[in-house]
């Protein structure tokens, strides 16, 4: 559209130095000329309006695009330290499962040896209600 503007423009100062002698164009030229010159400058500042807005909403987005990521690296980082945390804590229970096993076996042999013994222990006589002390 601008360019048909300016295509008119130029053909209306072709025709003037065609001429030789400027001759004023005539006045309906010259109005319709000035109301498409003007329409073209609504169109333009319309146009620059758009391109202004557009704008905006590029920087926006991309606004919205790096808060989002900085997010995601967070919440990435996030999960690894509760995954670090997670396996600590597995390990840890994996410890004292198998502590309380080895505790669990050590007294089973120590009740059996106990059992197996022909003097009563100071644990049944404490256990029977007898005094240990009296015993020995």
């Amino acid at each position: 559209m601008i360019l048909r503007a300016v295509a008119a423009g130029v053909a209306v100062a072709a025709s003037l130095c065609a001429t030789g002698a400027p001759a004023p164009p005539p006045r309906e030229d010259l109005d319709a000329l000035r109301t498409r010159l003007d329409a073209v400058q609504r169109e333009l500042r319309a146009s620059e309006g758009d391109r202004d807005a557009a704008a905006d909403r590029l920087r926006d987005a991309e606004q919205a695009v790096s808060d989002a990521d900085r997010r995601v690296r967070a919440l990435a980082a996030d999960r690894e330290r509760a995954a670090r945390d997670l396996e600590r804590l597995a390990s840890r229970a994996r410890r004292a499962r198998d502590g309380g096993v080895a505790q669990r076996a050590q007294l089973e042999r120590l009740l059996v040896q106990q059992a197996m013994r022909p003097e009563p222990s100071a644990l049944a006589l404490w256990l029977s209600g007898e005094d240990p002390r009296e015993a020995a």
